[in-house]
């Protein structure tokens, strides 16, 4: 039963639209929460740290997501290098929005 929730998951986030799919959207929120801890967290760090600090943690997922491939988990997909730069260009975007949109 379980299995079967994990499939269908990852059929339905899987959807291609042009480029994109609905895994896109999980990493722009994604980037938008990390950079939210990121801010709470590293208070006395730069801007530019901050957003180290977010590529590094979207690249770590990133690596999760193709060990959980390998390992033959049915919650992820196989996906191509191009559809993993754009998960990390699309968390970022997350995370400028955060930044953009905060009040200081």
């Amino acid at each position: 039963m379980l299995e079967d929730i994990r499939v269908f998951l990852a059929e339905f986030l899987s959807k291609d639209f042009l480029f994109f799919d609905l895994w896109h959207v999980v990493h722009f929120i994604s980037g938008v929460i990390v950079m939210a801890f990121i801010f709470k967290f590293f208070k006395g760090v730069n801007a530019w740290k901050k957003f180290i600090i977010l590529l590094i943690l979207l690249v770590i997922y990133e690596l999760f997501e193709i060990y959980f491939v390998v390992s033959g988990s049915a919650l992820f997909r196989e996906e191509s290098t191009i559809n993993i730069l754009l998960d990390l260009i699309i968390g970022t975007l997350g995370g400028l929005l955060f930044f953009k949109s905060r009040k200081e």
